[in-house]
């Protein structure tokens, strides 16, 4: 336990160096702004009176523990957000309300509150696939008319504020406001019993540490392995294998992984287009290994399972607790890039929480509602994110330095695509045409190359996004007018 120790408590001090916790593409912070206060943020000094904010959230317990469930006894990650929200309450003089959700809620919710000039809600916490739509329905605030927010800070994720900005808008925010954020992201988990009985010879970290860990290194490496576990004389689910996946999205992780884009910037729009030589090169690889002996697709979208036997295995960060308890050691490290001169991306999965205000909130709790937001997600990056990772440190499978340095490169370099994050405002609903499920389709079908899913989707899908533009483009335009009019 004394190298866990070391390990520990030097990953926990490189996040609470300077209350920072670098999630991607970390832009320059502006000279001018000044320093930041005791709690890690520029946000003044407040007292709301004691006002009431109500948060509709999927995943709500990741931002507010009512007093009725706390009790010490619940797991670490739950004590500390319940302490953070009652920091933030005592720091502005607030009281929380959370309203626990589903996907599509902040959607539909929302929807109805608008329609009806309701005050039901104030902010929404939902899932990307489901409800980043609610964006384009006008239920939702310029989160750019909010006082207080600063995105460029290192606590909210940059990577998604480059997507999620249109010219003067931004409607979605996410970060370190919510550990749920993390347990979307994407690493590959290694069996390192298996790995090290068929690869004895292997540095994983220096292969990874060199940029060798590559698409076709894995599949190498995958094919040394399969077992008839069950010894009944054929390959099925109860037997043992090189690379296992079990929906349709760890099947396109891989691609995402290695940088597969769905859509690609012409000028200062996006359009749909998979059929890059850059792409064909990526899913030649993603399909080689798919159909290759030591490859196994079990199509549920169920949690890693103990009991089976793989080497490789895609999967999200929030189901590391389903193997503390494996009787053998297992890591978790970043997703292979495509060729060995290219960057390590790590892909999140489509729930990723978008944090949003709804777009009727009274202009006269734009500074509460901006401050509240800002403190939860400063206050994450030394509380409860801290804890994420000192939660993964202390799992059975990775009490190891490779982890360790792995959860960090995951973290450093998160990745994601532009027509990925507004999925739901491209796709006919959020379950038929997914977009986002593009790589892993192909591979259902047993396409050989991407070329037949550009002929069927492209015309389909770049009139969804001329279509997003648009309405973008219409509430852009409404925002300057609006702005305009209060200056005279």
């Amino acid at each position: 336990m004394t190298s866990l120790r070391k390990v520990l408590a030097l990953f926990l001090a490189v996040l609470m160096t300077a209350g920072i916790f670098v999630l991607a593409s970390c832009k320059e912070k502006e000279p001018d702004k000044g320093p930041v206060n005791e709690y890690g943020d520029r946000v003044g000094e407040y007292d709301f009176g004691g006002d009431e904010i109500t948060l509709l959230a999927r995943g709500g317990y990741s931002f507010v523990i009512p007093d009725e469930l706390y009790s010490e006894a619940l797991p670490n990650i739950y004590i500390a957000v319940y302490n953070r929200q009652k920091d933030i309450e005592k720091r502005f003089n607030v009281s929380m309300n959370m309203i626990l959700g589903s996907m599509g809620d902040v959607l539909a919710k929302f929807g109805e509150a608008v329609s009806a000039g309701t005050n039901d809600y104030d902010i929404g916490a939902g899932h990307m696939k489901f409800d980043v739509v609610a964006a384009t329905e006008g239920y939702m605030l310029n989160l750019k008319k909010l006082t207080n927010i600063d995105f460029d800070m290192d606590y909210w994720s940059q990577a998604y504020n480059d997507m999620w900005s249109y010219k003067n808008l931004q409607y979605w925010g996410t970060g370190d406001i919510t550990s749920d954020y993390l347990e979307q992201l994407v690493g590959l988990y290694v069996n390192m019993d298996v790995f090290n009985q068929y690869h004895s010879d292997v540095d994983l970290g220096k292969l990874i540490d060199d940029g060798k860990w590559t698409m076709e290194k894995v599949e190498e490496l995958a094919g040394a392995y399969y077992e008839d576990v069950n010894n009944d004389g054929i390959r099925n689910n109860g037997d043992g294998y090189g690379y296992v996946v079990h929906s349709r999205w760890e099947a396109s992780s891989f691609a995402y992984g290695g940088g597969f884009t769905l859509t690609v910037k012409e000028g200062d729009k996006y359009k749909f287009s998979i059929n890059s030589a850059e792409n064909q090169a990526i899913y030649s690889k993603l399909y080689s290994l798919f159909n290759s002996d030591c490859y196994n697709y079990i199509d549920a979208d169920s949690d890693l399972d103990p009991a089976g036997y793989y080497m490789f295995a895609p999967t999200r960060l929030s189901r590391m607790a389903t193997l503390r308890d494996v009787p053998w050691e297992f890591s978790v490290v970043v997703m292979p890039k495509a060729s060995e001169e290219d960057s390590y991306r790590s892909p999140t999965y489509d729930g990723v929480p978008c944090i949003g205000v709804i777009s009727t909130l009274d202009t006269g709790r734009y500074d509460e509602i901006g401050a509240v937001l800002e403190g939860y997600a400063s206050a994450g990056s030394k509380t409860t994110t801290p804890i994420f990772f000192e939660n993964a440190l202390q799992s059975n499978y990775s009490r190891n330095e490779l982890t360790f340095k792995n959860l960090e490169l995951i973290r450093s370099s998160v990745w994601i695509d532009w027509g990925f994050s507004w999925c739901s405002c491209i796709n006919t609903d959020a379950t038929t045409d997914a977009i986002d499920l593009l790589p892993g389709d192909s591979l259902a079908a047993n396409h050989a190359s991407v070329s037949t899913a550009q002929a069927e989707y492209e015309s389909l899908f770049n009139t969804r996004i001329n279509n997003l533009y648009n309405k973008l483009e219409e509430l852009s335009k409404k925002e300057e007018a609006e702005a305009k009019a209060s200056k005279k």
